[in-house]
């Protein structure tokens, strides 16, 4: 059996403070003499918690077909007494029977994770679908797991998309299909997390920086606050180990791919943190910071006394970089402006202290590519992060960095405000401006060219609720950067719009 803490995950400082329960089922022949160091291995790798979290894990082996300690209530093209695979070119189905998550309390929502081998490392040949129930009795739809587009040398061939699930779920069934492409009947192991983020204990870890960060190398005249964050304890973590260290040269920007509403996004990070931990088999969270819909900021991945620390987000050439994590889904949604704007400000503060140009490109040594010095994930890697709704804003966001780090067009959140967006931006034609105030405000609009030009000025209207307009002005403008400056009442926002 290999080992489940890869060169990065045996760093990892064993405590066994957590208020956390583990279960583990090793279904394979001769499993028990490999049950107890693997148990034992797993309960120390956990860490002290400021919630009452939970956990239970549970590894499937495939690669004995006769193993007679598997649980199964249905099969096809399997032998029914040898349990070994009837036609080689046909797929093979597992169905499982039943299980029951032996988690005390599960609050405020359970969370899943898996990780799984194959023969080959190919992709498609295996499906694996679950499903769940309150009594064991009314179920879900099968849920298809799907291959996690983030994940980076895990300790698994393939990882899942992190799920959230109803916490009244506490039974799940497993159906498994494998030789999907006819290649051999490849699945190998499967290994499932589900995690109870637990309740908060503690309301502390609110930390609020007033100084700029320090100028010792700085060249620049750039000076920047460092935006107020939760810090580790605050979001219920307060595991300690020796990262390593990086000069960041490029800010890599990330969508979690998750949910977009919580009531705890605390606990949202602290699911994240276990899916890399305990399913990833990463050392720390992967992201150096998350920034939640309502605009909190989160301390991701363990800093001690520096703020440049190796993270595990960009498909492993992750050297010179530091990532951060929108929570939440935007392929079709957009980001929030509360959301946008603490991004803005986090890029500013770094952008600063490392004198990086906002505009510019850079080559970044350790994934030989030259890159914009702020870049989505999709820029280095195959996949769609941080989404097809979020990823054009990006242009828009540099100008917002840049301007703040030149004390101009400051980014600023508007009482009452609660949704500014162009979209789409880059625009090729035209654009729709939405706003959503929840109270009766006075606004107007005007669109300003790069030389400081009046394209357009919107008459004054009072407004409430979600209000949308298309940007006409836009239709007729030559490719160029131009900037939205809102009026909300005496108050004055801005966005940039990239016309191309």
């Amino acid at each position: 059996m290999k080992s489940f803490l890869n060169a990065e995950g045996r760093k990892r400082i064993r405590s066994v403070q957590a208020v956390c329960k583990n279960h583990l089922i090793l279904l394979k022949t001769g499993g028990m003499k490999l049950l107890l160091p693997f148990f034992l291995l797993l309960h120390l790798s956990l860490f002290a918690q400021e919630r009452n979290s939970e956990i239970y894990r549970e590894l499937f082996h495939f690669q004995h077909p006769a193993a007679s300690n598997l649980k199964l209530v249905q099969t096809t093209n399997v032998h029914s007494t040898a349990r070994t695979v009837v036609d080689k070119d046909q797929p093979v189905e597992y169905r499982f029977a039943a299980q029951q998550l032996l988690l005390k309390e599960i609050t405020p929502f359970l969370s899943f994770s898996c990780g799984w081998d194959e023969v080959d490392d190919e992709a498609g040949n295996s499906r694996i679908r679950i499903r769940f129930s309150t009594d064991k009795r009314n179920w879900t739809d099968w849920k298809t797991i799907t291959t996690d587009e983030h994940y980076e040398k895990t300790k698994f061939s393939f990882v899942s998309q992190l799920m959230e699930l109803d916490a009244s779920f506490r039974y799940y069934e497993l159906n498994v299909s494998s030789n999907l492409h006819k290649k051999g009947n490849s699945i190998q192991q499967i290994f499932l997390n589900f995690f109870s983020p637990g309740k908060s204990t503690s309301l502390a870890g609110r930390v609020t920086n007033n100084n700029s960060s320090s100028t010792t190398n700085r060249t620049n005249a750039c000076s920047l606050p460092q935006p107020s964050f939760v810090n580790r304890a605050g979001w219920g973590c307060s595991q300690v180990w020796s990262p390593s260290t990086t000069t960041v040269t490029h800010l890599i920007v990330h969508h979690a791919a998750g949910t977009n509403s919580s009531s705890d996004w605390g606990a949202v990070v602290l699911a994240i943190w276990n899916q890399h931990t305990g399913t990833n088999g990463y050392s720390d969270i992967g992201y150096n910071w998350l920034i939640a819909p309502n605009g909190v900021l989160y301390e991701g991945r363990y800093r001690s006394s520096t703020d440049n620390i190796t993270g595990a987000h960009f498909c492993g050439t992750n050297g010179g970089t530091m990532g951060v994590c929108m929570l939440g889904d935007y392929t079709n949604i957009t980001v929030t402006t509360a959301a946008r704007n603490t991004l803005a400000q986090l890029l500013a503060w770094k952008a600063c202290e490392r004198n990086i140009n906002a505009l510019a490109t850079a080559f970044h040594a350790n994934s030989n590519l030259t890159l914009n010095n702020i870049s989505g994930h999709r820029d280095g890697c195959a996949t769609q992060c941080p989404g097809n709704t979020f990823y054009p804003d990006l242009p828009a966001v540099r100008i917002d960095v840049n301007n703040l780090m030149n004390g101009t067009t400051p980014v600023a959140s508007i009482e009452g405000l609660e949704e500014f967006s162009i979209s789409p931006n880059p625009v090729t034609q035209s654009a729709i401006l939405q706003l959503k105030l929840n109270t009766v405000k006075e606004v107007q609009y005007r669109i300003v060219s790069a030389d400081g030009r009046i394209i357009y000025q919107s008459p004054k209207q009072k407004i409430n609720g979600v209000w949308r307009e298309e940007l006409k002005a836009l239709n007729g403008a030559a490719p160029a950067a131009y900037t939205l400056q809102l009026w909300v009442n005496d108050e004055m926002v801005s966005r940039s719009i990239i016309k191309q």
